[in-house]
């Protein structure tokens, strides 16, 4: 039991780990948070991270373990991963969540009702599937699955991440971390997954506003030689010195 395909953009790198294939990145950027870098997707046509590498053709018991933030979806799916068989992508306004053995043939889904990957969260996404097609997903380490049936699992092609190949599915938001492991996580395995997310994340995109809030006593800073403070947040159309020195 073992990872077979893990690229973390968090540390702005984009090679998996496992094979050492650097990836090719066709339009994607980093954008920095104070959690770390994440790739950014914009859902252009093209936009994708590709690698000449199949992790084995990921026909036996598999379990990903992604990070992702979704903005919005392509009207038939944006995917998250695909290798020319399984598909894992994100539909419609509720953001529910389909991952196909076969290429979309057959799928396994979480509750169409239900907002199973709200849009702007960071989320984690567990999916595990077996060997004969069978598929559980996790959002939140929460199984919301509904349809279990994904498929007859078959070897894949070079892996994408955040499209498909033809390019015209393109993710819309962030990724933090791709990995793919040759077994069935445990509740253990899902639960130290989810520990690590919570450790790295935070649940929406942080805010850094540049403001300045006047402190509530400035005689302190007087007493360090402090001259003149200015409140630059807007009030009327005067800027007034704040320190009571004139």
């Amino acid at each position: 039991m073992a990872k077979i395909f893990d690229v973390d953009f968090r540390t702005g790198n984009l090679t998996d780990s496992v094979s050492g294939v650097l990836g090719v990145n066709t339009n994607c950027t980093f954008e920095r948070t104070r959690k770390g870098l994440m790739l950014l997707s914009k859902k252009a046509t093209g936009d994708s991270l590709s690698f000449a590498t199949t992790a084995g053709g990921l026909s036996g018991d598999v379990t990903f373990v992604i990070h992702a933030n979704a903005k919005s979806t392509e009207s038939s799916g944006s995917r998250i991963f695909y290798n020319d068989k399984i598909m894992v992508y994100i539909y419609n306004s509720l953001g529910r969540v389909i991952v196909s053995s076969d290429n979309g043939v057959t799928e396994a889904y979480t509750d169409p009702a239900l907002k199973a990957f709200p849009f702007n969260m960071f989320h984690l996404l567990v999916v595990t599937r077996t060997s004969t097609g069978l598929v559980t997903i996790y959002v939140d380490n929460v199984n919301l699955t509904v349809i279990t049936t994904s498929g007859t699992p078959a070897a894949g092609g070079n892996i994408y991440i955040g499209n498909r190949a033809a390019g015209n599915r393109a993710w819309d938001g962030f990724i933090g971390k791709v990995a793919i492991y040759n077994h069935i996580f445990t509740e253990q395995e899902r639960a130290n997954a989810y520990k690590d997310f919570l450790n790295s994340y935070p649940q929406s995109k942080e805010k850094y506003p540049n403001i300045i809030n006047k402190p509530m006593d400035l005689n302190r800073e007087k007493e360090n030689g402090l001259v003149a403070a200015y409140n630059f947040i807007p009030n009327g159309t005067v800027l007034t010195d704040i320190s009571g020195n004139g």
